[in-house]
């Protein structure tokens, strides 16, 4: 039901598959993400993180469980 893209804005994020609606963006200055562009993302469902890796030669693991929670208010 989710979707994650990465940019060369430095940033990774991600949205609700139905609705598009932009749910979590990570980038450097939220939560100590990549400091280049973003280059590939590989999401596990097994532990449900994805991860990246980036121009600056690193390799990121981020722990989505906690940020995934959609709420439709469309009554």
């Amino acid at each position: 039901q989710y979707f994650a893209t990465c940019s060369m804005d430095k940033s990774i994020k991600v949205w609700h598959a139905q609705s598009f609606k932009l749910l979590k963006v990570i980038d450097k200055a939220r939560h100590a993400g990549h400091g280049t562009s973003v280059n590939k993302l590989f999401w596990s469902d097994r532990q449900n993180s994805l991860v990246s890796c980036s121009d600056d030669r690193t390799v990121s693991v981020w722990n989505l469980n906690f940020s995934l929670r959609y709420e439709n208010n469309t009554n």
